[in-house]
């Protein structure tokens, strides 16, 4: 355990699983939190679970649940507060992309990607407020993985560079009205993360620009100017960062980590 910032607090990441999930769990769990992490997969969870507690020695507890359904997430966050009480974090990690064009994107993909990116952060976030509020959290924080894409909307990529669009929006308004509350809410936006997702966009949306995965890669990574793509724990570190203290005073933005791919 490298340091006790979060020694006494709760935080909830969705996603845990794996990718940006995993790396911010880790991150909170590195220091001295209890983590709650989120997932449908529950074996896959339960791993996760286990291989953090080995890694970082805090205690990590694997929630099954589907964030698409409202009464998954109530119950899961009913069952969070039955073991932990207040919960002082929740990082929403968990996303779904479909590489698609608008023309050929099915109704059913459409609200599935929106229903995961954006409607079960609304509906989560909610329901974590109330927890917030109801325990007088002094500091509460809600930090969500937005994307660059956000920002511009990408080829293939509609219905995510939409629904995270909307999330910048989502993390605006909640910012406003929670803040009476004395919690922060906050987004990040990140650049092209070497996760598993997105080495799936490689595979999938390559060829709908007319590129093989690796010709894909190569043109979308040496489009940034630092020329490579982040590592899920620098997105975990900064999402931690904006659940300090520290940040106390940020909230209503979707911030850019993008190694100078996206400058806003």
């Amino acid at each position: 355990m490298k340091d006790g910032r979060f020694v006494g607090k709760n935080c909830l990441v969705t996603g845990g699983g794996s990718g940006i999930g995993y790396a911010t769990a880790q991150k909170f769990a590195e220091s001295g939190a209890r983590v709650f992490i989120v997932g449908r997969n529950g074996a896959r969870l339960a791993k996760a679970a286990e291989k953090l507690h080995s890694e970082t020695g805090a205690e990590v507890i694997a929630v099954a649940g589907d964030m698409s359904d409202e009464k998954e997430i109530e119950r899961v966050v009913a069952e969070v507060g039955r073991q932990a009480g207040a919960i002082h974090v929740l990082a929403n990690c968990a996303g779904r992309s479909v590489s698609s064009m608008l023309l050929d994107l099915s109704a059913e993909d459409w609200d599935a990607i929106l229903g995961i990116n954006l409607r079960a952060v609304f509906l989560l976030s909610r329901c974590v407020a109330k927890n917030m509020i109801a325990h007088k959290v002094p500091h509460g924080k809600i930090i969500s993985v937005s994307s660059i894409s956000s920002r511009m909307g990408e080829f293939g990529n509609g219905a995510y560079s939409v629904s995270k669009g909307a999330l910048n929006t989502l993390t605006q308004v909640m910012g406003l009205e929670f803040a009476q509350y004395g919690i922060s809410v906050t987004a990040v936006c990140p650049g092209y993360v070497d996760t598993e997702m997105l080495r799936e966009v490689f595979e999938t949306r390559g060829p709908l620009e007319g590129m093989t995965a690796q010709e894909y890669q190569d043109y979308l990574v040496g489009s940034v100017p630092m020329k490579r793509m982040a590592d899920p724990a620098e997105i975990g570190g900064f999402i931690r960062f904006l659940a300090t203290d520290e940040a106390n005073y940020i909230t209503g933005v979707a911030l850019t980590m993008a190694g100078g791919k996206m400058l806003i």
